[in-house]
């Protein structure tokens, strides 16, 4: 009797696991059914002629991008670009030009080793043409998007002397250019050996740009350091990770759960290069996802002070597929991460009865930032760094233009900061439950 009542219980689950896959199959034969329906109307009835591959495309966009507000679907020119921010390199000449006169099209210097300066650009040259287009016609937005391209190919410029002279056509073949993170690498007050450098976001290329700028700032006496995180929204997660152990030589450095699994990411004692080193972050509202991964490690942690505004509060983790036969990319959330207290930064929910979400990084030194200021953040951290080889004749061209460069705003978070070091050791944040 028991051996006949185990067999029908069995029966009984196989019967049920059957109709459920049996009413699944059915639930999905219905829901393609009517995106074929949906499709064969579009393509019969809409206004204009529309390709199945357009449809497509559409369909997988809506799919994605409907998840929430962070994953995205890349086609195209915006694959491309996807590309050159995550990996830091581009396709170009590696052509700087000059914001202070940008009606003159004027060069403001060429990168160290780049095609530009192999083709002979220098500082104060004039660019007419582009392709045989003048760029008068061309708009200004326009303008480095017609100068970049895909590495090999070549672009065409008209240029002539700063005074007009000797104009002639150069033709440049493009090659790997490195969209430089680190920017802005300076000795704030070198008695008291406060430095500061500007990361504007995380690619692959950041952690050696970071090593490097670090190692120039300390053989000019640098004994602690303002890391500006502001406008900084993210990139790739394992270079923040590296950054933060950079200073943490124990503990874990962030923490990630997602539906399948959660992973604690520990920080290695081989490469904690700066531990012990003051620190001192500054954030801004735009400061986000990686940016705040590395602020919640260091603050919970105690290695580090946060001046500025609250960040933005994005906290999950987002992972990347490429499709080979496309080039198209999809990026779409696959977990949230916590910092080292087990906060998630992002934003709070409803459905949070626990409050675990934190909405962004609180800073221990509050600087709200007006528009203006904010504005001239923007267009300051637009300048890319002038190389020590061109400084003299940057400067020069600066001196004799007529064109000058807005003047420099007074920065109420880098004073705040330094000021901060001045008085001795960053704030103490021990780690929180």
């Amino acid at each position: 009797m028991l051996i006949a009542l185990g067999s029908f219980a069995l029966a009984l689950v196989a019967v049920t696991s059957l109709g459920a896959l049996a009413l699944s199959r059915v639930t999905t034969d219905i829901e393609f059914a009517r995106l074929t329906s949906v499709r064969e109307l579009i393509e019969t009835e809409y206004v204009e002629p529309i390709s199945t591959d357009a449809l497509l495309r559409n369909a997988i966009r809506g799919m994605v991008e409907g998840l929430d507000d962070y994953s995205r679907y890349y086609t195209g020119q915006d694959a491309h670009t996807f590309e050159q921010e995550t990996s830091g390199r581009f396709g170009g000449i590696g052509l700087v030009m000059d914001p202070a006169a940008p009606e003159l099209v004027r060069v403001l210097f060429p990168q160290p080793g780049s095609p530009a300066e192999r083709a002979g650009l220098r500082p104060g040259m004039r660019i007419l043409e582009v392709d045989r287009v003048p760029v008068t016609q061309i708009p200004p937005d326009e303008l480095a998007e017609r100068v970049r391209g895909r590495e090999g190919t070549s672009v065409v410029l008209r240029i002539c002397a700063p005074d007009g002279s000797n104009t002639r056509d150069v033709s440049i073949e493009r090659g790997p250019i490195r969209d430089r993170s680190v920017r802005k690498v300076r000795m704030l007050d070198r008695e008291r050996g406060i430095a500061s450098l500007w990361i504007g976001a995380f690619t692959e290329e950041t952690v050696s740009e970071f090593d490097e700028a670090v190692a120039q700032l300390k053989a000019q006496g640098m004994r602690s350091l303002i890391m500006d995180l502001r406008l900084n929204g993210g990139g790739v997660l394992s270079a923040a990770a590296i950054l933060a152990n950079r200073f943490l030589p124990k503990g874990v450095l962030y923490e990630t759960r997602g539906r399948r699994e959660s992973v604690r990411c520990e920080a290695d004692p081989a490469e904690a290069k700066l531990t012990g080193t003051p620190l001192v972050l500054l954030v801004s509202r735009e400061s986000a996802s990686a940016s705040e991964v590395l602020a919640g490690a260091l603050r919970d942690h105690g290695a580090a002070a946060v001046v500025g505004e609250r960040t933005f509060g994005k906290g999950v983790v987002q992972s990347t597929r490429r499709f080979e036969d496309t080039g198209a990319y999809i990026k779409i959330t696959t977990a949230y991460y916590y910092t080292p207290s087990g906060r998630n930064l992002g934003r709070p929910r409803e459905d949070d009865p626990r409050d675990t979400r934190a909405g962004g990084i609180a800073p221990d030194v509050v600087v709200p930032i007006a528009p203006e200021d904010r504005l001239a953040l923007h267009r300051a951290y637009q300048e890319i760094d002038v190389p020590i080889e061109y400084a003299l004749e940057v400067e020069e061209l600066r001196r004799t233009s007529s064109a000058r460069p807005p003047a420099a705003r007074a920065d109420r978070c880098l004073d705040a900061a330094a000021a901060l070091l001045r008085g001795g050791a960053p704030p103490d944040r021990a780690l929180r439950p």
